[in-house]
């Protein structure tokens, strides 16, 4: 039986070097899911992976094997979006519960 290659895409959550040396040891690529805060977190945890993959000799483009997950929400403004997304973060009149 012949067995060909398969991706294989693992999530990021804890962002540890530990993590990431393992992935690129074994080319597995990682999403960063849109819990994720934008900058922060997801710009360490795409510098870290690309570090990695870089101590394995394996030079990657920013970004390059990772999937990257957003949350968003369409109204007709801001305000709109705010106060229907809201319950669906637990926020309940502009408090967290």
């Amino acid at each position: 039986m012949r067995r060909l290659p398969v991706e294989c895409w693992q999530p990021i959550q804890s962002g540890s070097e530990r993590a990431f040396d393992f992935m690129a040891k074994y080319g597995i690529s990682g999403v960063i899911g849109g819990g994720s805060a934008e900058g922060g977190a997801v710009e360490r945890h795409t510098l870290g992976f690309q570090a990695a993959y870089a101590r394995r000799g394996v030079k990657l483009e920013l970004g390059e094997r990772l999937a990257l997950g957003y949350h968003f929400h369409i109204a007709s403004s801001r305000e709109q979006a705010i106060r229907e997304a809201a319950p669906h973060y637990g926020v309940v009149g502009g408090s967290y519960h």
